[in-house]
């Protein structure tokens, strides 16, 4: 006879004295009493048992993982799934890699996170990897990609011309500044005017 966790209980005929017992994967995780007892033909019964304990090998299931596949730089992606586990989830992480980025933020018990995506990052393709651990310290993980863009227009302020009176023949200087999120790659400057 073999009770465990939770009122688990089995009962089985055993012909001499050994028996295996193939554990079900199913079992509750914990300790077990295991009785044997043996019966003589006037009905006499003595027994002994001892206790063994299960440990948990089965990693978590995650049954979904999806989010935002296309953002931009200073937006936001969120990303929600599913999982279980046969025991119980205890920590669930979210980790970021892409260019010059790399963090691993607890996600909680929950089944959604929302990333903010600082506007001053790189554009590029960031990894987006959920794990899911359970207190046997079981895990499962799944990634996916989030397609991050540079959708900001760099700033130009500041447009001056030196001398501010223009004279054919003579040189004119224009400055101004410019800046970006990210960082200015080239600038131009166009001069339109009358026809000649």
């Amino acid at each position: 006879e073999i009770t465990g966790p939770f009122g688990w209980h089995a009962m089985f005929d055993a012909t001499d004295s050994s028996f295996n017992w193939f554990i079900p994967m199913d079992a509750p995780v914990g300790t077990y009493t295991i009785m044997a007892a043996a019966t003589d033909l006037a009905g006499n019964m003595g027994t002994d048992s001892i206790t063994v304990s299960t440990t948990d090998v089965q990693d978590p299931v995650i049954a979904s993982f999806s989010g935002t596949q296309y953002a931009n730089l200073g937006g936001t992606a969120t990303y929600t799934w599913s999982a279980s586990d046969n025991v119980g989830i205890d920590s669930q992480w979210i980790k970021i890699n892409g260019p010059g980025y790399d963090v691993t933020i607890d996600a909680g018990s929950g089944s959604s996170y929302t990333w903010n995506i600082g506007s001053d990052w790189q554009a590029g393709d960031y990894a987006v990897t959920l794990k899911v651990v359970d207190a046997a310290g079981n895990f499962s993980t799944d990634t996916m990609i989030t397609h991050v863009s540079d959708a900001t227009d760099p700033v130009v302020t500041g447009m001056s011309a030196a001398p501010g009176t223009i004279i054919p023949g003579a040189a004119v200087t224009f400055t101004w500044s410019s800046s970006d999120n990210v960082a200015v790659s080239y600038q131009t400057i166009q001069i339109s005017g009358p026809s000649f």
